[in-house]
């Protein structure tokens, strides 16, 4: 039995809308925001609770454009069968 990858509908065209804030963009935008904020606080609570959103938003942004990466990649290439 051949077997094919079927790979889900991405993006709005395909009826799967992707939200901005789901976008390594937004989230790399997001985190320089936040320090941009902490850089002109003084020390303190409120400037380590921007610098830790920050880190989060870029840590997000990493996942997001590994993930990024790899559906292109897969969307790229062509569909291999596989036996089963």
């Amino acid at each position: 039995m051949v077997r094919q990858n079927i790979k889900p509908p991405i993006g709005p065209e395909l009826g799967h809308p992707i939200r901005k804030r789901d976008t390594s963009t937004a989230c790399h935008d997001k985190a320089k925001e936040n320090l941009m904020q902490a850089v002109h606080m003084p020390l303190g609570k409120h400037r380590s609770l921007l610098e830790c959103s920050a880190a989060a938003w870029s840590m997000r942004a990493g996942q997001l454009q590994r993930q990024e990466d790899r559906v292109a990649a897969e969307l790229s290439s062509p569909a291999k069968p596989t036996d089963l």
